[in-house]
């Protein structure tokens, strides 16, 4: 099974997202929703990365 992004890539665009999700806990007085906003990005990311090593596992079947 081959991974798409190397970890160091992940990383890379891990990081900026978990320093919104930084950020906006400390914009909002409450915090949850700025943690929210920045797994939510982190979940979509994660989901594209996850759907596209699907749709190429399925081209290397053929």
């Amino acid at each position: 099974m081959k991974t798409i992004l190397p970890l160091s890539s992940l990383i890379a665009v891990l990081a900026p997202a978990a320093a919104m999700a930084h950020g906006g806990a400390h914009l909002h007085p409450h915090g949850v929703e700025g943690w929210v906003v920045g797994l939510g990005i982190v979940a979509m990311i994660a989901g594209g990365a996850v759907s596209v090593r699907v749709a190429r596992r399925g081209q290397d079947r053929k």
